[in-house]
């Protein structure tokens, strides 16, 4: 029940988050890194979403082939979404602001990179072409993907596209589309088709170049429990860095941003389970800083 009533809110936080990232673009060039691509990522997928009633279906297939694709690659661990859901209804009340609900979920759960599409247009323009004063408008019918990559460990937008696909179409159809008749379901399955295949390679290829990162869950004494398994490719004895929680900030379009505190310490790995382990800090050399404070929250990258 409580995932029923969880997703009308998070498609409503799907949507805002899009129209943010056309006014600010919180890009953080050092998350761009493929030196660590080696280590599987984990991706959510939120259901893709559109502005017209009469598109619900074809974003959700678009956005259900993208999953697919995503799962076909070695590189990456697909988070279902529901267990966005059932994460986010145990964040913390006093937190309400939605993105940042979401966000949070997303790091209750290992998410790295969380992946938005919306279907913003689908109408009849013209293409203009030949030289001045001899072209010619051909018509033509568009439809409009925009696609974001979230990423979780600063809650900022990472990357972002608008694709397009197209087909001509004759005087007399673009005339009754612009009448207001229906494009027919052919040619409406063409278009989505078309962008499936591009929307997929961007999606890939951006999430394959940032870098990957964990999140600590709890501290316990001297051990810190952090989302690393046996799904990332790391194994006992690796060691990471935790970072402190730098300031969280709020953008003037009003989302929320989570600066990368300075390097808390290096911790080893000592216990591996599938989804989470506990980790160690090394201890210093004589005369470097003490390692700490630890504290749930916190990011976890590999150097």
């Amino acid at each position: 029940m409580k995932s029923a009533l969880m997703r009308p809110i998070l498609l409503l936080v799907v949507v805002m988050l899009m129209a943010s990232g056309c006014v600010v673009k919180e890009k953080v060039d050092e998350f761009m890194d493929a030196k660590d691509g080696n280590l599987r990522k984990r991706v959510a997928v939120a259901p893709f979403t559109s502005g017209l009633a009469s598109l619900d279906k074809s974003s959700a297939k678009i956005g259900a082939a993208v999953e697919a694709d995503l799962k076909t690659h070695g590189g990456i661990v697909v988070v279902e979404f529901a267990k966005v859901e059932e994460a986010m209804a145990a964040v913390d009340p006093a937190v309400r602001d939605q993105r940042e609900r979401v966000v949070l979920a997303c790091r209750q759960l290992g998410v790295s990179c969380m992946v938005i599409g919306t279907l913003t247009d689908l109408s009849v323009q013209s293409q203009k072409t030949g030289i001045y004063g001899f072209r010619e408008n051909t018509p033509f019918l568009a439809m409009e993907l925009d696609l974001q990559l979230i990423d979780v460990s600063t809650g900022s937008v990472m990357a972002d596209k608008a694709l397009q696909s197209s087909q001509e179409l004759s005087d007399i159809d673009a005339t009754n589309l612009r009448m207001g008749q229906a494009p027919s379901k052919a040619l409406e399955a063409q278009l989505e088709a078309d962008l499936v295949a591009p929307a997929m390679k961007w999606t890939w290829s951006n999430i394959s170049a940032m870098r990957w990162s964990g999140f600590v869950l709890s501290v316990d004494g001297p051990r810190l429990e952090v989302t690393i398994g046996r799904d990332t490719g790391m194994t006992v004895g690796d060691e990471v860095v935790v970072y402190t929680k730098g300031e969280k900030i709020v953008t003037g379009s009003g989302n929320v941003v989570y600066l990368l505190g300075r390097p808390a310490g290096v911790v080893r790995l000592v216990e591996l389970g599938p989804r989470t382990s506990w980790a160690t800090p090394m201890q210093p050399e004589e005369g470097e800083q003490a390692p700490g404070p630890f504290e749930p929250g916190q990011v976890v990258l590999t150097e």
